[in-house]
Parts: structure tokens; sequence; C-alpha cells
């Protein structure tokens, strides 16, 4: 009998994923495939279901509209693939293992900035868009969403920006190995309220 499995992208597809965001007109805004990861990680963390004909647009058009000038095959191919992504990710938190972030890192620049940023981003931008994560009434929850959005840009924390640095000054993280496991167990401690997955894994502080 034929095992049914999920399917996931292949290193190939990741940077075909990439190039295919990059290529798309400056005008559009488009995100990043990093900055995709944590959109989709925070569509899948919310108590409600929210639809691909829904969220798809916003990864590719910052205003949530289709790409004017991108030719058909190119758009399917983009969401193909970004729909791919979403059903990993579904599947890694459904099944209790731990996600397993894109980040991308400038081989010119490698230590340039928090690379958990564009994650951040996107993470925000899912809860701005689609609030239902955001209005759960839950302590662990609300820790664990701040300690996703502590990797924002300076530029996007707004009202977070005092708590954020408290967070760093009480709880720092020190090396880029020890915030990714950090945001890891940010990310598992939430599906565990909000879809009911407990995933077994520690986080580095509280």
């Amino acid at each position: 009998m034929k095992k049914n499995t999920v399917p996931a992208l292949s290193d190939d597809e990741f940077v075909e994923l990439e190039d295919l965001l990059a290529g798309l007109p400056e005008d559009c805004g488009a995100m990043s495939s990093d900055e995709a990861d944590g959109y989709l990680t925070g569509l899948l963390l919310s108590p409600e279901e929210i639809l691909p004909e829904r969220w798809m647009p916003w990864i590719v058009s910052a205003a949530g509209k289709e790409p004017q000038n991108v030719d058909e095959d190119t758009l399917y191919r983009l969401e193909s693939l970004l729909f791919t992504r979403y059903k990993e990710i579904d599947h890694r938190l459904s099944t209790r293992n731990p996600i397993d972030p894109i980040i991308l890192i400038d081989d010119d620049e490698p230590d340039a900035g928090d690379s958990l940023a564009p994650f951040a981003v996107g993470f925000l931008r899912s809860m701005e868009l689609f609030p239902a994560l955001g209005a759960v009434q839950n302590k662990a929850v609300g820790g664990a969403v701040l300690g996703v959005l502590r990797h924002l840009p300076a530029e996007l924390q707004g009202d977070l920006a005092e708590t954020i640095q408290g967070l760093d000054t009480d709880s720092p993280l020190s090396t880029p190995e020890e915030s990714l496991d950090d945001l890891v167990a940010c990310v598992a401690e939430i599906a565990e309220v909000t879809r009911g997955f407990t995933i077994k894994i520690g986080r580095a502080h509280v």
C-alpha cells in the first residue's frame, strides 16, 4: 500500500521560490521567502481556519491584489510552491514536530542584523490581516507571540518597543542558534493552545 506523504519543498524549490518572489515587479511589494514563511506560520497558528484564496494574494502583493504584468504560468508555479510550503508547515505542527523556518543568509554580510527579522515581519503581517490569533486571551500565547515579535526590526516594533527592550534585557538571546531554538519553542507554545498540538520542545528562555 502506498503511504500518504505530505509534499515538501526540495532545496532547489526553496531557491526557486525565493527567485520567483524576488523576480516579481518591485511595485508589487511581494514578500521574501523567509518573510512568507513567518506569514504562513502565523496563519497556521490562528484558532480560525483561513482559506488560501484569502491569504495567498498578500504574499505576492502588498496590496493583496494579483500582480500585473506577470504571466499566468509564473504566478501558478509560485502559488503552487507557496501552498506546498503551507501544507508542509501545517503537517509539522499537526504531527507534533518543531517548525524548520526558512532563514536567508547574505553571504556577503553574514552578520548583518537579526536573521529572524523577516520571519517576525511576516508573522506580524498575518496577525494584522487576520486578527484571530492576536485576540486569543491566554497569557502563554501572549508571551510566546512576543517571543516571535521580539525579532522585529526596531522601526516596526511600535508600541511593543519598550516591552521588547525589557525582554532583551531580562532574557537575552546570545547566539543565532539560541534565538532560533527560542523562536521554534514559542511557535510550539502557541500551537499547543490554539491548535491543540503538544510539541515537545523546551524554550531557551521564559
